[in-house]
């Protein structure tokens, strides 16, 4: 996680919502996303967060703390938002043929 810290980083261009609340790093990306949307429309997110989410308290609060997800780059991690998130941004963005994993 002290390398996820000291790198930096940048906030995804569609995937960085001011009012999100939950702040995932993949390679040097933040993505600011809305929990509960992520929870409800993605088993992998729910059992995420189900399962040791009070381990570190603040992670995924701050940009300087959040989920570090090291084994996914930024193409493969762009498909989940667009997959659950609602079809107003699926129509918009070029990755709606893509599934989630």
């Amino acid at each position: 996680m002290a390398d996820a810290c000291e790198t930096p980083t940048t906030r995804h261009p569609l995937f960085y919502y001011e009012h999100g609340m939950t702040i995932f790093q993949v390679e040097f990306t933040l993505y600011k996303l809305y929990h509960p949307i992520l929870v409800e429309e993605s088993q992998v997110f729910a059992a995420l967060f189900g399962y040791g989410s009070d381990a570190i308290p603040n992670e995924g609060k701050t940009n300087k703390s959040p989920i570090f997800l090291p084994n996914l780059t930024t193409e493969v991690f762009d498909v989940c938002p667009v997959q659950i998130w609602p079809v107003s941004v699926q129509e918009t963005h070029p990755m709606t043929q893509l599934t989630c994993f």
